[in-house]
């Protein structure tokens, strides 16, 4: 997060672990209905939080927001789906410019 302080850095983490704890379960469950395969559905799931993290600070309260995240996830999945399509490796975020 852009300009953020070392506080509010600790606790977005500790807000991001919380939302973790409460949907990974169900957001593994439903990547892998969707995708069909472990490895998407994990890397679905990491980018899926990982984007949660990066907005975060832009809806404060959000955060028992599920549809907020499965919108995330819908996104997500169709991303992975269409380069699983075409024959494409899966796009991790982190290599995203």
């Amino acid at each position: 997060m852009k300009g953020a302080s070392s506080e509010s850095l600790c606790d977005a983490e500790t807000l991001l672990r919380q939302i973790m704890a409460r949907n990974k379960d169900s957001m593994m469950k439903m990547s892998y209905m969707q995708l069909q395969n472990k490895e998407l559905a994990n890397i679905a799931v990491s980018n899926i939080f990982m984007v949660v993290y990066k907005r975060l600070y832009k809806y404060p309260g959000i955060e028992k927001k599920k549809a907020w995240i499965y919108a995330i996830a819908v996104k997500e999945w169709r991303r992975q789906s269409r380069r699983k399509a075409f024959g494409m490796k899966p796009l991790i975020l982190t290599q995203r410019r």
